[in-house]
């Protein structure tokens, strides 16, 4: 794959690589953590299907939408359990911190953990 990617096209996506991290580390300059939810939809019914790898593109879009933000800028993050939907299907919320955040990103997690809402419906 990397014979594919000319040095200008790599030059290009560390480029954008590099802007994409400095938006998010603005923010948390003004507020040390984001508050994000963890999926765009609920977890979807477990069908035969999905088991066999028959998942649609939107739907796969949809249930990676948010933690992409995190992985590709390298910040911390944590998913925490926050509730059930109406079909018992478990929902959580994601906490993003700066670099070197991953202490307060434990200590928020098991303060949520604490709540008990992990099974709550929400």
């Amino acid at each position: 794959v990397g014979a594919a990617v000319s040095v200008d096209d790599a030059a290009r996506l560390y480029r954008q690589r590099d802007a994409l991290r400095e938006a998010p580390e603005r923010v948390l300059e003004r507020t040390p953590i984001l508050a994000l939810p963890t999926t765009a939809i609920p977890p979807p019914a477990l069908t035969s299907e999905l088991v066999h790898g028959g998942a649609e593109l939107l739907m796969l879009r949809a249930l990676g939408a948010f933690t992409p933000l995190a992985n590709l800028t390298d910040l911390p993050s944590i998913a925490v359990p926050c509730g059930v939907d109406d079909r018992g299907r478990p929902l959580s919320i994601m906490f993003v911190a700066g670099r070197g955040g991953e202490a307060t990103l434990l200590q928020i997690a098991t303060a949520v953990e604490a709540t008990g809402l992990a099974t709550t419906a929400v």
